[in-house]
């Protein structure tokens, strides 16, 4: 049986290794999701530019 503390210890860098994992895993996901959105608004047109302009 192990000690509390070394439980405690070994659960903090588990949770923070998936910490890790998930912030890049996000941060990518997120460029990717911007990247698609300026490859769409390309593709139509620069239609979104011309609705900017009229506000």
């Amino acid at each position: 049986m192990r000690s509390w503390r070394g439980m405690m210890s070994d659960l903090v860098v588990f949770f923070f290794i998936v910490f890790i994992f998930v912030s890049v895993f996000l941060f990518r996901l997120s460029l990717a999701f911007t990247l698609a959105l300026s490859w769409l608004k390309d593709r139509r047109g620069g239609e979104r530019r011309r609705l900017d302009s009229m506000v």
